[in-house]
């Protein structure tokens, strides 16, 4: 995998920040100092430009990269800092040394943070995540590999998004999620493909070998190996090799094929001792001793596993020491050293309960009480096999049979409260149910209630609007009728009959037109429906006459011009004068509408 941080960057930003620092020192220091900083810088290059190609030399790139982060933090070179703790990492990573490499790598992420130097930000976060996946939480390393992967893509560096990919595909693969993982896996390999990126493309073909795997399609995974391994024999690879070789072990594993698997195993074994890789050897002599176990070399097994353990203390992974311990713990009982059984399983509890600390730390939450019984139960049954084996462990087998009894009643105590609480909290969900469903048939009570209320009010409201327009449209047919005799009567005197009667008729007709009682009724029916419309209307337009504002009640029932001009008993022109004066005294544009804006009193 490539962990280098982009040359020409790092080159850049130092030779800027040089050429800042030199204008400072030629403004106000002495020729000396110039050369002091100039030298350091120079050294601080150097060390950046061999990190990436001395991988080999260890010991002495870490008192190289020492002396530069020295270098940098006097001269305060942020980036050149930055660069030289990530790689500080990546070498104590390299020598499975992972505290010190998680701590590095926090530095980093937080130095790049703070000057905003997404690139080594996106590698320090992936590293970081590396290391919890392989050792202790692998929730933690998946939000990490996330938060990489977007600063991955904000850059658009494909080199880094595949890396993120290939590890998220291996670990959905792992998780049961096939689907998912194959699919991350495979863009992990184009665009490493497109990048000419040899290595990790045959990282992520492994990988995807054991997704296979894992996913019981042997076939494909068997083939994807054996192509790769004459591959990185080819390129004298030492890295990846191992661990191609591991995966074909577990395959002859699963086919019963010990001496095979043990053939592997020893391959990988070869390759790792001399890369000093501590990691992949814990995990390889763990199987080994596995397979001995199995097969019933008791010696052997113990061996293998006493080894697994002692890499796994090196490597500080917590998961392969309670593999290896639980193996261990297994020998030890049917053996009969009842000493080294009690040892090898209080360190199995300690480090159980770091497990869960870390965890916890970590803000998540995980039990492990299901696998302390599977051992539990494991260790009864391996006791009772011991037990006929001879008289000289009766002692020991009735101890422990004891100690077994007193879990087991205590799991059972556990397990009565824990369904008195189950039962406890189901009655409670129960009576909110219960609660929950009358609250809400009440709430639709209340709705149903109110909907009928309000239509009720709808129709009563409907009622007097027909109500009122009935009264305005009688009041138009009288006086419309009225209009009409008194047409008749003019056409009548013109004929010769006698005036002065027809006179005072059509003078009681024109009284008639203009009595109040029908206008009184309307203005009364329309108050009732409208209570403050004419106060509201003559609140905000007090120039208003009283016949102007009835001519806009008459507007808000909706009567057109020649209705109104019926019930005022007036011409249409007048009607139109009277829309006119009443627009300019409410201000109103010529594009509004009259109507619309009485509608709103």
């Amino acid at each position: 995998m490539k962990t280098g941080v982009p040359l020409c960057f790092l080159l850049c930003i130092l030779l800027l920040q040089s050429c800042s620092e030199k204008r400072d020192f030629n403004a106000g220091n002495s020729g000396n100092e110039l050369s002091t900083f100039q030298s350091d810088t120079a050294e601080i290059g150097t060390a950046l430009r061999f990190a990436p190609k001395h991988r080999d030399l260890a010991d002495s790139m870490i008192q190289l990269l020492n002396r530069a982060d020295s270098l940098s933090r006097k001269h305060q070179l942020d980036s050149a800092t930055c660069a030289v703790l990530f790689w500080k990492g990546i070498y104590y990573y390299d020598r499975n040394n992972y505290n010190w490499a998680l701590e590095l790598f926090a530095e980093t992420s937080e130095l790049a943070r703070k000057n905003k130097f997404t690139a080594l930000l996106a590698k320090s976060l992936e590293r970081q995540a590396s290391i919890h996946l392989g050792t202790d939480d692998p929730y933690l390393a998946l939000k990490l590999y996330y938060e990489s992967l977007s600063l991955c893509e904000k850059i658009s560096d494909s080199s880094g998004i595949a890396r993120v990919y290939n590890i998220i595909g291996y670990y959905k693969g792992q998780s049961g999620e096939f689907d998912t993982g194959v699919y991350y896996l495979n863009k992990a390999i184009i665009i490493n493909q497109n990048l000419h990126d040899r290595r990790n493309k045959i990282e992520n073909l492994g990988n995807l070998g054991y997704v296979y795997r894992s996913n019981g399609k042997k076939e494909e995974a068997e083939k994807i190996y054996q192509s790769l391994v004459s591959e990185l024999i080819e390129i004298h690879d030492s890295t990846s090799l191992p661990v191609i070789y591991y995966n074909m072990a577990a395959f002859r594993q699963d086919e019963q094929k010990n001496d095979s698997a043990r053939m592997y195993l020893r391959k990988a074994m070869e390759i790792a001792e001399v890369k000093g890789d501590t990691s992949l050897l814990s995990t390889l002599y763990g199987n080994t001793g596995e397979i001995f176990l199995n097969e019933g070399e008791i010696d052997s097994a113990r061996y293998f596993l006493n080894r697994c353990l002692e890499y796994s203390k090196v490597t500080d992974d917590v998961e392969t020491q309670l593999q290896s311990l639980s193996f261990l713990l297994k020998i030890d009982t049917l053996t009969g050293r009842h000493k080294d059984a009690f040892s090898h399983f209080n360190l199995s509890l300690i480090l159980q309960d770091s497990i869960s600390q870390r965890k916890l730390r970590n803000n998540k939450e995980a039990s492990e009480l299901q696998y302390e019984n599977e051992k539990k139960k494991a260790t009864i049954e391996n006791q009772q096999q011991a037990l006929h084996d001879g008289s000289r462990i009766r002692n020991l087998i009735y101890i422990l049979l004891a100690l077994s009894i007193a879990v087991l009643i205590l799991i059972a105590g556990v397990f009565l409260q824990q369904k008195k609480n189950l039962n406890r909290k189901r009655d409670l969900l129960e009576s909110q149910l219960l609660l929950n469903n009358l609250q809400l048939e009440k709430l639709q009570n209340e709705e149903d209630l109110s909907r009928l209320r309000l239509e009720k009010m709808e129709q009563e409201l409907r009622h007097r609007e027909s109500e009122l327009v009935s009264i305005a449209l009688g009041i138009e047919q009288k006086n419309e009728l009225i209009e009409l005799i008194s047409k008749r009567i003019k056409e009548t005197m013109k004929s010769g009959v006698e005036s002065d009667i027809l006179t005072e008729i059509i003078s009681s007709i024109r009284m008639q037109m203009t009595e109040t009682s029908d206008n009184d009724l309307f203005n009364q029916r329309f108050s009732s429906l409208h209570k403050d419309f004419f106060n509201n209307l003559q609140n905000a337009h007090p120039e208003l006459t009283k016949t102007e504002v009835k001519f806009c009640a008459y507007l808000r029932i909706q009567l057109s011009g020649s209705q109104i001009a019926n019930i005022m008993n007036v011409t249409n022109e007048a009607i139109r004068k009277t829309r006119y004066r009443i627009r300019k005294k409410m201000s109103l544009p010529v594009e509004a509408s009259l109507e619309a804006y009485i509608m709103k009193f």
